[in-house]
């Protein structure tokens, strides 16, 4: 039987500050919209931010509860921290849910991560993960410009900055480098640890230190974050002849070596410097991301980005944590069953 918009239900598990984020997109969708989450104070939210017609729920049970036998007309969102999100994706799917997005991490650990793909595939669960610029549109960009004007694709990527994580804000880059080099990793190598510092909850990690992950064709990932800072990072994205940066603002910026200095000499070694080119400019999404990853879970095609891919990038996140601690490079993909298991304070 097929649903209307109309019919189905935006079921949100977790409204903290993304989660609030995802409840008004879901609203703009969805006819009724529940909200779920810990804290009983957020039902004033719900009831001044959000529709006469959607409410608030303290538990998932209650909830479930609710919505009876019309399970089959959720989509739901899970956005609770990392170690939540395998036992909240089994109760949803137990009770009937087929359509979910989770936020990234997929998972707190590699085994979770898989046994929540290894579910979706069995019991025909459309299924994927909340990384938004996988579908922006950004990286078709950026392969275009670099392609265009900086003398070919990207070959390197690095990434600084102060208390940013290498597992919160890593874990973007980390997605990002696989889009736009095309494939998954081989290795990584860090020097890092955590501090109990993270914003998100008293019992999450912080990472800090520094993480390599090596790619084929000599092609690398260097992130670098500092627990004792508070500047804002910033990434580049280095081409043959320029490169790419996200400033602070977020906000993409070109830089391009002068066309007349590599003519006269166009040796790799005979490096100068790049310009900033005002000119660049990446457009921004006609609709929302999100809204695009309900739009595709809620049809019948295929989904552009799949809770399998997600899980390639959290082994490759979980990697630098795992090299950390055992102060050796760590090859992918992860067969050892204990670290496999292992599950980390991480989201």
């Amino acid at each position: 039987m097929a649903f209307t918009d109309v019919d189905r239900i935006g079921l949100l598990i977790g409204a903290g500050s993304m989660g609030k984020r995802h409840a008004k997109i879901l609203a703009q969708k969805y006819s009724e919209v529940i909200v779920v989450d810990r804290d009983p104070s957020l039902e004033g939210w719900v009831t001044q931010e959000l529709r006469q017609q959607d409410t608030f729920f303290s538990d998932v049970e209650s909830a479930l509860s609710k919505i009876g036998t019309r399970c089959t007309q959720v989509t739901a969102i899970i956005a609770t921290l990392g170690p939540d999100h395998v036992s909240t994706f089994n109760r949803l799917v137990d009770a009937g849910v087929k359509r979910i997005l989770c936020e990234k991490p997929l998972s707190n650990s590699i085994a979770n991560a898989r046994q929540m793909v290894d579910r979706a595939v069995r019991d025909n669960i459309r299924f994927t993960v909340g990384l938004q610029r996988r579908r922006s549109g950004l990286v078709p960009q950026l392969l275009e410009a670099a392609e265009k004007h900086l003398g070919g694709l990207p070959v390197a990527i690095v990434g600084h900055g102060g208390a940013h994580c290498l597992m919160t804000t890593g874990m973007h880059w980390i997605d990002l480098a696989i889009d736009i080099f095309g494939e998954a990793p081989t290795s990584v190598t860090a020097l890092a640890e955590p501090d109990m510092i993270n914003p998100r909850g008293k019992d999450l990690e912080m990472w800090a230190g520094v993480a390599g992950w090596s790619f084929s064709r000599g092609r690398y990932l260097s992130l670098t974050y500092s627990n004792l800072s508070s500047v804002e990072g910033t990434l580049h994205m280095y081409c043959p002849t320029g490169r790419l940066d996200v400033a602070p603002s977020g906000e993409w910026q070109m830089y391009q070596r002068d066309a007349d200095q590599i003519k006269n000499d166009s040796r790799i070694t005979r490096v100068g410097e790049a310009s900033f080119k005002p000119d660049f400019v990446v457009a921004n999404p006609t609709v929302h991301p999100t809204l695009v990853a309900l739009n595709e879970l809620d049809s019948d095609g295929e989904l552009s980005y799949t809770a399998q891919d997600a899980s390639v990038s959290l082994d490759a996140a979980i990697g630098a944590l795992i090299s950390a601690q055992s102060n050796k490079a760590i090859s992918f993909p992860i067969t050892d069953s204990d670290l496999v298991a292992k599950e980390w304070a991480v989201s």
